[in-house]
């Protein structure tokens, strides 16, 4: 209630109710829950908008604010726009300022584009990891990698080539 007199001594006054209505934020949706980007050489950081939806309508105070759980992977800017940097997952975080803590998420992958002999030499690493217990040396992976990419050989052969190499049978496993 807000009581108001006058002061020029007549002994005035009025007064009124004031309601204030809180109308806090009751939901918040984005128009992706998964999403994925992908790095690829002509295109090293892409982006993409969220859009947020905030209930109610009436909401008085509609503003968030833009958190990504690795910046490192992605950055969020505060309309949304989020800019990929290298490969990995994140979560792209969308909160409610009006202290409703209403919030809502998208989980967002970033991947590589790789070329067919990226992913040849990437075969090829896994091969070196997996039986040789080691990384590839520069020599061993274009020669592989080769052998596959020019078809002189088939995976089949080269995981046959590992197996049998004397650095895997050595170690009389």
């Amino acid at each position: 209630t807000v009581k108001v007199e006058t002061t020029d001594g007549s002994g005035l006054s009025a007064s009124c109710s004031v309601t204030v209505e809180d109308r806090l934020v009751t939901s918040l949706r984005l128009n992706k829950s998964t999403a994925e980007l992908t790095i690829k050489s002509s295109d090293p950081n892409p982006t993409m908008f969220l859009d947020e939806t905030v209930s109610p309508s009436d909401a008085l105070n509609k503003e968030v604010i833009w958190e990504s759980s690795d910046p490192s992977v992605a950055t969020v800017d505060e309309k949304g726009l989020i800019t990929a940097l290298k490969e990995g997952n994140v979560q792209i975080t969308c909160t409610a300022v009006d202290g409703s803590q209403k919030s809502a998420s998208c989980k967002l992958t970033v991947k590589r584009f790789l070329t067919p002999y990226e992913k040849i030499q990437s075969f090829v690493k896994r091969c070196y990891e997996l039986i040789l217990n080691r990384s590839a040396d520069a020599g061993g992976l274009k020669a592989w990698s080769d052998l596959l990419s020019n078809k002189e050989a088939t995976a089949a052969q080269i995981i046959d080539g590992f197996v049998r190499s004397d650095e895997f049978t050595s170690r009389n496993l």
